[in-house]
């Protein structure tokens, strides 16, 4: 109920009769529950019988300003008028208001008089006792079959490395499903599984142990002396063949040297040859080639252990970036803040990756840092650290960077990590960084494969991506867009794509807005007057 122009009550009808004995100034009547409706309604008939008994009626109003609808009718109900009087159920009584009803047929109580006289209750404090069972009971004399297909060849995984953070969760729940009697331990040996043989050291009181040319002792972990040794003693290559073994060898090692991209790079030169005899080097080996060979040589003799990883101590993975190479450092400080190196890592930049402005650079660097260490990071509370302020915000909750930037930040999504800022000259991967000269032409190892294909897709088919390119490298407003990209500083020309700069990114020299290639004006104007 409500006043006409505001709001219109609608009257329920329920299939099964709830109809109760109640009195109305001590009247006897029947009246059905209507937990739909909030008001009280009464037939005329009703009505007269009242009157007829002269019962006590309070404040009565011949023509209330109300409206009643009936469910699915579009048509209002007859009101004759209303009143105030009481209606008691056994002891309870309550003094409401009700509505006689011209055409009615039967007596309604509404939900809130309900309520109060105790005869309707909506949601019961019903009391439920817990039954406390297993999650996987036991059920005895149970045969359960499980059917089997023979035909199918047993297939023997391997072994996948878990991330070291979470093997002892991942045995935790393993000795679980086993107490529960879930899961069993196979004895003896089995087609399904692939059999993990542990080896145990032949004297106690051994303090060095030899593993896969690794070196374990209780000062960390270096390579095999056999290995260093027989990098030493390499006579200079003469061939691609001798260089590659040579380079394979130190490649092997590679992990203890952290500037092993700038050290090797003279070498790797004479490989990308792509002018003469490839098989002859002899030729080609300069001073900066015996340079670098001895000075390979010399960083074997200064090879410091690496320490081991403790999945309780505090870790921080530093990273950091240059014009053409990614830098990244993985520690852990003990209880006493005694910090140790775990591993090293670098990365040369591609071409393409060379032409990012610095700040993409900078989170690439993280984001290549984090995905490098995979093993030793998910699962675990880390600290991301960079010398490039403006990461701080960019990787924060609140952040809307581009388009390149915000999925490197979504694939951070699943580490639990801090950015913290931290000035370049304490960073350690700053230097580390800084150690490459040229770049590799390497395949790009980001993600963003699918940016070619949108690139694909979004090219009008009348013209080339070359041409697209070339076009692009040649336009001025183009070339304006690029550097308030990455400058931020905008011209006039140009301040219009200021407004939805978040939504621009740059791909091989192409413009794209969203999914949507920026054509040339060049190129626009010969669309516009092809026919």
């Amino acid at each position: 109920m409500a006043q006409k122009e505001e709001e219109t009550e609608y009257v329920f009808h329920i299939d099964d009769d709830v109809e109760i004995d109640c009195t109305i100034g001590g009247v006897e009547t029947k009246m059905l529950i209507d937990s739909g409706c909030k008001q009280n309604l009464i037939t005329k008939a009703t009505w007269e019988t009242l009157k007829k008994n002269k019962v006590i009626l309070y404040n009565q109003h011949p023509n209330p300003n109300v409206t009643f609808m009936a469910y699915g009718s579009t048509s209002p109900l007859m009101i004759k008028g209303s009143f105030e009087a009481r209606i008691q159920v056994g002891s309870r009584y309550e003094y409401s208001t009700f509505y006689v009803v011209c055409d009615g047929t039967r007596n309604l109580l509404g939900k809130t008089t309900a309520i109060s006289l105790g005869v309707l209750k909506i949601g019961l404090n019903a009391e439920v006792n817990q039954v406390h069972m297993e999650k996987f009971p036991k059920f005895k004399d149970v045969i359960i079959h499980l059917p089997i297909d023979n035909s199918i060849p047993p297939v023997s995984q391997p072994y996948r490395r878990i991330p070291i953070p979470l093997e002892a969760k991942i045995e935790n729940k393993i000795e679980e499903l086993k107490q529960r009697d879930i899961i069993e331990p196979v004895v003896g040996s089995s087609k399904w599984v692939s059999p993990v043989v542990p080896v145990l050291k032949e004297n106690g009181k051994m303090t060095k142990v030899s593993f896969l040319g690794h070196e374990l002792s209780a000062e960390g972990v270096r390579p095999l002396g056999k290995y260093v040794s027989t990098i030493k003693e390499f006579r200079a290559p003469k061939t691609t063949g001798e260089l590659q073994s040579f380079l394979g060898l130190v490649n092997f090692v590679s992990k203890w040297i952290p500037n092993y991209a700038t050290v090797t790079e003279p070498l790797k030169t004479l490989l990308r040859n792509k002018n003469g005899d490839r098989t002859n080097i002899a030729e080609l080996w300069g001073l900066e080639q015996q340079q670098c060979f001895e000075s390979l040589k010399e960083i074997m003799t200064n090879i410091s252990s690496l320490g081991y990883y403790d999945v309780n101590d505090r870790t921080i993975v530093i990273a950091d970036a240059s014009p053409v190479a990614l830098g990244g450092v993985l520690v852990q400080t003990n209880s006493e803040g005694d910090p140790r190196i775990i591993a090293y890592g670098h990365k040369t930049l591609t071409d393409c990756e060379r032409r990012y402005c610095q700040t993409e650079k900078e989170a690439l660097a993280l984001v290549w840092a984090v995905e490098h260490f995979h093993i030793f990071l998910y699962g675990k509370k880390f600290e991301l650290i960079t010398d490039h302020k403006p990461l701080e915000v960019i990787f924060g909750t609140k952040s809307k960077p581009c388009a390149r930037i915000e999925r490197w930040v979504m694939r951070l999504q699943s580490y639990d990590h801090k950015v913290v800022y931290q000035p370049g000259k304490t960073n350690i991967a700053d230097s580390l960084s800084r150690l490459s000269k040229d770049a590799e032409k390497s395949p790009i190892q980001l993600k963003d494969n699918h940016i070619c294909q949108i690139v694909d897709f979004a090219r009008p088919r009348a013209v080339s991506l070359k041409e697209i390119i070339e076009s692009s490298m040649n336009d001025q407003e183009i070339l304006n867009v690029k550097e308030g990209l990455y400058s931020n500083i905008w011209k006039d020309d140009v301040k219009l794509y200021k407004i939805f700069q978040n939504e621009l990114c740059f791909h091989e020299g192409i413009l794209l807005r969203g999914t949507r290639i920026v054509i040339p004006s060049e190129l626009e104007k010969g669309f516009r007057c092809s026919p």
